[in-house]
This record gives structure tokens, C-alpha cells and sequence, in this order.
């Protein structure tokens, strides 16, 4: 069963004032106005000790949020970055694919490329998913 949601916020969910660096390195990071009421709980690399793809970053975030990886879905917007860390993990991938790179995209288990589309992706990763046991 799905439990967590995990969204990579770079750019997407975060303003992105384009400080030089890494944005957990930044002195000011705040929220896209009305994203942050969908989301219980907000990790970076600094506090996690672990930066992506390393799969111990995701790992990390799955120990903190006390589910197993298999019940996360990650979506994010960077293949390598995002798609195939998680995978390693463990986690179940929906990547993000808005710049329309040509594929194949082995470690995604979804690939959309309209963010207007998620929903139904995440609906269908729960179907896909339903009846899993520990």
C-alpha cells in the first residue's frame, strides 16, 4: 500500500531564486504561495546527511516518515537524480518528464510529462500496489 508521497521540491514547490549553490546551502528557501498545504513534512540533504542518488538519502526520508520504501512513491523531475536513486532504494518512481527527453526510462515505473496527469498516475500506482505485505 502507497503511504508516502515524496516530491522533489527544487524549483518546483520552492521558489527558486537562483542562488549560487545548492538550494539547502541558501539562507532564504520559501514556498511556491499555496504549495506548502499539501505537504506534512519538508527534508533536505543537509539534515539527511545524504544528498541524491545516494540511496541512503531516500532511505533516510523513509525512516523518518516510518514507512518501508516499497509504500513511497517518488516523483521528481531529474532521472538520474531523483528516478533512479529512489528506485535503488526501493521506492516505487513516477518521473516527471516535462522537458520530453526521449527515453527509455528503465527504474520509472510511470513517466508523465504534464504535471495534470499525476493524479491519475498516482491512483494507478496504488492499484498496482494494492495487496502488497510487508
Amino acid at each position: 500500500m502507497i503511504e508516502q508521497l515524496i516530491f522533489d521540491w527544487g524549483g518546483t514547490i520552492m521558489i527558486d531564486y537562483a542562488f549560487p549553490g545548492p538550494m539547502y546551502l541558501w539562507d532564504r528557501v520559501d514556498w511556491v504561495p499555496g504549495a506548502k498545504q499539501y505537504f506534512s513534512a519538508f527534508f533536505s540533504s543537509k539534515e539527511l546527511e545524504h544528498g541524491k542518488p545516494d540511496p541512503r538519502f531516500f532511505t533516510a526520508i523513509a525512516e523518518k516518515l516510518q514507512v518501508k520504501t516499497w509504500q513511497c512513491v517518488m516523483i521528481g523531475d531529474r532521472y538520474a537524480k531523483d528516478i533512479e536513486g529512489a528506485k535503488s532504494a526501493g521506492m516505487n518512481t513516477i518521473f516527471y518528464n516535462d522537458k520530453k527527453l526521449p527515453g527509455p526510462f528503465p527504474a520509472a515505473d510511470i513517466v508523465i510529462d504534464d504535471m495534470g496527469d499525476l493524479v491519475g498516475a498516482v491512483n494507478m500506482m496504488k492499484c498496482r500496489n494494492e495487496g502488497m505485505k510487508e
